[in-house]
This record gives structure tokens, sequence and C-alpha cells, in this order.
């Protein structure tokens, strides 16, 4: 590019043109471009973008002795069909030394693992950036009833990793960690706007400036029963604070808790918006209804799936539902399939995993710089 182009224009240029890849090749050009690539505000500038392929469904199967990973490709592109591709995945180096690993969430083209060891020491948290390879590590304490989340302020670019101590009938610890300050720090019991001590959490999805999950509050009455109240926790990525989100008692008073279970609804995420999805009967067979949360925080029912769904990992473009059903016939057997909303038609996949350990996860499909200017493979300690 000309020297002759202001340093501006040549900013806006590289955003606007450039993919992650060509970009992490581009530092090597001078060292003006890879300041100026590498600082916070090209960074934050830059954003997080959708590339093609859109989707990524990301298999983990965990043993005694690996931590093996299949990466299953979702091509969604203007045809109505979709293909699907099996690829290789490259984890993060951090995430082979753990006995296994959970999804925590993804945000803004990073992802968040939750690993953990045999003995439940050294446990750690991975944000892991796949497109430019490069994570960073938080080592944590185990603890019973521990909940994490994960997100990026919108404001300051910052990855916000949140841990939340949930003790039976005792007040909650909420702790949060930006990459930027190393540490953890304690949230004010202020910001903890929540009217039970009780609350569960179920899965997590990041819409615009929150973390929302999926909850429920078992609430004992004088005649021995529990009453069970359907909600959402969300947490504010820019001021730390805890709110609930009430459901309608048109969504509430038809979840329920197939085989005795205690279930909350849990959260995914469609076009931007903030899906609440969970167990219903139908004429008694144990289905999976699904209703979108609008601008004004109310709520509208999408439709049911005739099935007994585990988890909704996200949409097609034309509108389709890839979910997970668990099957128990002896032993544990996971499905991914779709659902067509226009047809009410399941459409399997032929994918599947054995075994209780097996799961799957929906990865952010979008390039990212975040990370880029961070050193690799870093891990914090844990001092809380």
């Amino acid at each position: 590019m000309s020297d002759n182009i202001p340093v501006d224009i040549q900013r806006d240029i590289i955003k606007k043109v450039y993919d992650v890849k060509s970009l992490i090749r581009m530092r090597s050009v001078s060292k003006r471009w890879k300041s100026f690539i590498e600082s916070s505000q090209f960074i934050k500038g830059y954003g997080a973008r959708q590339t093609q392929p859109p989707s990524r469904i990301l298999t983990y199967e965990a043993d005694l002795s690996s931590w093996n990973v299949k990466s299953i490709c979702l091509v969604d592109d203007d045809t109505e069909t979709l293909k699907v591709q099996e690829q290789e995945f490259v984890v993060s180096p951090l995430l082979p030394q753990c006995h296994m690993s959970l999804a925590v969430g993804s945000c803004d083209g990073l992802l968040c693992f939750y690993g953990l060891n045999e003995t439940c020491v050294n446990n750690i948290l991975v944000i892991w950036n796949p497109f430019i390879r490069k994570s960073f590590g938080v080592a944590v304490v185990f603890k019973d009833n521990s909940v994490f989340g994960f997100g990026v302020c919108p404001v300051t670019r910052d990855p916000i990793l949140v841990k939340l101590l949930c003790p039976l009938h005792k007040p909650w610890h909420a702790e949060v960690f930006t990459l930027s300050s190393g540490v953890w720090n304690m949230i004010p019991s202020g910001n903890l706007h929540l009217p039970s001590q009780t609350i569960r959490l179920n899965n997590q999805v990041v819409i615009d400036r929150f973390i929302y999950w999926g909850a429920f509050d078992s609430i004992p009455a004088d005649n021995g029963e529990v009453t069970k109240n359907h909600m959402l926790v969300s947490f504010d990525l820019i001021t730390n604070e805890f709110n609930v989100v009430d459901l309608p008692d048109t969504l509430t008073n038809e979840v329920i808790s197939p085989g005795g279970l205690v279930m909350g609804v849990s959260v995914s995420e469609l076009r931007g918006s903030l899906v609440v999805y969970g167990p219903i009967s139908v004429e008694g067979a144990d289905c999976c209804g699904v209703w979108v949360m609008e601008r004004d925080r109310s709520f509208t029912k999408l439709y049911t799936i005739l099935a007994r769904v585990s988890n909704i990992l996200g949409f097609t473009k034309s509108g389709e539902t890839i979910i997970e059903v668990r099957k128990e016939e002896g032993v544990t057997f996971t499905t991914l399939d779709f659902y067509d909303p226009c047809s009410k038609h399941i459409k399997a996949l032929g994918i599947g995993i054995s075994g209780v350990v097996g799961s799957f996860f929906m990865g952010s499909p979008r390039e990212s710089l975040l990370l880029v200017d961070h050193s690799d493979l870093h891990v914090y300690s844990d001092d809380s």
C-alpha cells in the first residue's frame, strides 16, 4: 500500500477488505503495520465477522486416556441443502492436558472451555481463538455448585469470565475476571439482584451486552410439594450486574420436568435474538417448546418440536433447528438432527455419540482478532 495514503485511511481499508488470516500475515510487512494491526484500537474496530462456512459443530469425545475432537462443518449456503463436512479442528494445547473438557460458551469468535482433571485439582478455563490459534487459561479451584460464564464486553472488547458459587440456601458469591486486569475481582452483593439464593442455572448464551442463563427455582410448599419457577438470569457485561428476567405464565405453565427431573428452561440464539426452550407435554408425550424473546422482553411461541430434545444448538439460514437428541436404550446415545418447523419433520444426519461423556457444542463462526496482541498459552493463577 502506498506510503502516500494517510495511515488512518490505510487502517480503514485494511479493516474492510482483509480477513483475519491475511491480517496475521500482513503484520510482517513492516513494524508500523504490525503495530497498528495489534493495537487495541484496531482490534476493537475490526470486530468479529461472519465467514463461510457460517457454522461449525464440534463433537467432543473424552475418555480416560485422550481428548479426541472431531469437527463437523455445516456449510449453509444459498441452496436449500445443507452440506456436512468433517474436517480437522485444532484445539488449544492447554486442553489435551485435561482429563475432559466442557464447553462454557462462545462470543465474538472466541470459544471458552472448562477443562477438568481427574483429581479435580488444577482445573482450568481456556479461552481459544481458533482462527489465529491463540489461547490463554485461568486456573480455577474446584468447588461444588460452581457455575461459569463467558462473554466479551461490547465497549472495551475485553474477554470476561464470570465465576459463581451457588451453595444451597446460602448467599451467592460472584467474581469476574477480565483479560486486561489478569485477576479475579469480587462482584458486590448489591449487584446480585436475585429474588432467591436457591436459583439454579443451566446453559448460557450471549446476546448484545448480556450473558443469559436458563434458570429455575424450586420452592417447597407446606404440603410437601415443590413448585418450580422458571426464569432467566442475566449478567450485564458492562455494569457487572445480575438480574432476573421473568418469563410469562403462558410459557412457564407449559414447561414440565420429565421423569421427575428438576429441569429449567435453556437458551439459544436466533439471528441475534434470545431463544428459550424447555420440555413440555403433548398428549402425554415429552416434547420441546420453543419461544423467542422480543425487543421489549415479551415472548412469542415459535413452535413445538414433537420429540424429546436435550439441546438446541442453533438454527440454519433456511430456518431449520439444529437439535441434540439423547436416547436411553441400554446405553446413552446422543444424535445430531435437524428439525424443519414448516414440515414438522426431524431429519437425522447420521452423526451420533455413544456414552455419557459425549456432547455436541456449536461454536461461533465469526473471525476475530481478539487475543492477537496477547501472549499465547499464558495461564493465570486463581488467587481467590
